[in-house]
């Protein structure tokens, strides 16, 4: 048997109180774990991030920036990945620079060996069509790009058209062989 006895004394304004403060209490705690919690997160989450951001934003492939490692745990293991990334992208730019100057230099004195030269050069295509002809070129004949590339050795020959010669030196470019001498008549333009 449950028996309730209410006591008079004890005033519903009283309870109200008591509730109050020990709610006000229990709220304070929790907005005190909240703030801990979130401070802690900032600390151990955040700040790394914004580290590894940081550098991140300021890099270029020019210019990497590594980022600071703040402790050696999974985002410590991120900065470090991004670190050698950005390690590597420093070697190979400075690489890169340095071939693109050596290909500078080589294609330079290419081409100063090419003026000084009596001879004239070209490139060709698969299907065996010009594609670049040397300067020189253009000086002895007064043909213009138009009036040769996109063409191929049999298009500006204006010989015989069942040059024996010729027939040879395509099958020698087709196998990729090496040849000299070569010799059939073009239309000059002049």
């Amino acid at each position: 048997v449950l028996t309730l006895r209410l006591d008079e004394s004890i005033s519903a304004r009283d309870l109200y109180l008591e509730t109050a403060l020990f709610a006000a209490t229990i709220f304070i705690i929790i907005l005190l774990i909240f703030c801990a919690l979130a401070l802690s997160f900032r600390n151990v989450v955040l700040r790394p991030l914004d580290l590894l951001k940081s550098a991140m934003m300021v890099a270029s492939p020019d210019n990497p920036v590594l980022a600071k490692r703040v402790r050696n745990d999974e985002l410590g293991a991120m900065v470090n990945v991004y670190n050698k990334l950005a390690a590597a992208s420093r070697y190979y730019m400075r690489r890169l620079y340095r071939y693109q100057n050596s290909l500078l230099t080589s294609e330079q004195r290419f081409k100063d060996i090419a003026e000084i030269s009596g001879d004239w050069f070209y490139e060709m295509d698969a299907q065996l069509t010009f594609t670049f002809m040397s300067e020189r070129f253009f000086d002895l004949f007064a043909l213009r790009d138009a009036d040769v590339i996109g063409k191929s050795h049999i298009d500006l020959n204006v010989g015989e058209t069942e040059n024996e010669a010729l027939r040879e030196h395509i099958k020698l470019m087709r196998r990729h062989q090496e040849f000299r001498n070569l010799e059939y008549q073009l239309v000059d333009g002049g």
